[in-house]
């Protein structure tokens, strides 16, 4: 009987294992999309606010379109919720910065720094994106 019970117990543990891999491999791949979906609403956000600051000459003087807005506002958390889920701390750690990155994109004040704020963006989702990969890959070794 003891054996059994040792075999039974690993087939468990192994169970439990797998599940959270596919739990985790299933998490990054919808953040992946997540991501890139992200990263162009912050972008459709900078040109709303650059066709309205070539009119007024000031940035950032109205709100986005509501339906922008609203998609931005669920995107992000959905993005927010997968970030935390992810098991590996050095690469959650870069992707909160993202995210933190992602949001002050929104609300800077200024047309320079919110153009600068945008590249960066760029920079940090394309350097990221190879990470998740490389996440993905060790997670089915």
């Amino acid at each position: 009987f003891p054996v059994t019970i040792r075999v039974l117990e690993k087939n468990a543990h192994n169970a439990r294992t797998d599940k959270f891999r596919e739990f985790q491999f299933s998490n990054l791949l919808e953040l992946q999309e997540k991501l890139t979906i992200s990263v162009r609403l912050a972008n459709r956000a900078f040109i709303e606010d650059l066709k309205k600051y070539k009119e007024t000459r000031k940035w950032r003087e109205s709100d986005l379109p509501n339906e922008l807005d609203e998609e931005i506002s669920h995107t992000f958390r959905e993005v927010s919720i997968r970030v935390q889920r992810v098991e590996k701390n050095e690469l959650r750690v870069d992707l909160v910065a993202m995210l933190n990155l992602m949001s002050s994109c929104l609300i800077v004040q200024d047309y320079k720094l919110a153009n600068s704020k945008l590249t960066q963006l760029i920079k940090m989702f394309e350097e990221i994106m190879p990470k998740i990969g490389e996440v993905l890959r060790e997670t089915y070794k």
